[in-house]
């Protein structure tokens, strides 16, 4: 099987779902807030919105965190089930099935601990943490 493919991933304020199931995305960043270096920074709510393309047959599971390797510890951490996806169409060929899945992650009461480089990871099932992105949290 085929890994997830991570396709974006937006670091923001919010992200609101409406009844269509469309995401707003609201407050996107190129890189986290200043932060201060000599005492917890306490962000009123951060959220990552991410898109990821699953392949056929579909991981049961996969989990996201925004983590301060320097600091050693996770700012946001959530796992979802995926929903059951499967290629019961019949095609001929060797093709390449894949669905696309949207993760949201809001957190309300956000601590950060120092400026520096936070990482986006993922982990899907059994594998193991992997980098999918890195946003930098200046000093302020």
């Amino acid at each position: 099987m085929k890994g997830v493919e991570v396709t974006s991933v937006v670091l923001c304020d919010e992200v609101r779902r409406e009844v269509a199931g469309s995401a707003i995305i609201i407050g996107a960043k190129p890189s986290g807030p200043p932060v201060a270096d000599d005492k917890i920074t306490h962000l009123l709510r951060l959220a990552l919105y991410i898109e990821l393309e699953v392949p056929f047959p579909a991981p049961k599971k996969v989990a996201f965190r925004l983590r301060d390797t320097k600091m050693d510890y996770n700012v946001l951490e959530h796992s979802f089930e995926l929903p059951e996806m499967d290629d019961s169409e019949e095609t001929e060929g060797d093709f390449d099935l894949r669905g696309v899945v949207v993760c949201v992650l809001n957190e309300d009461n956000v601590e950060i601990r120092g400026s520096g480089i936070l990482e986006v990871q993922i982990k899907y099932d059994r594998s193991k943490w992997s980098k999918v992105r890195e946003f930098v949290f200046p000093t302020v």
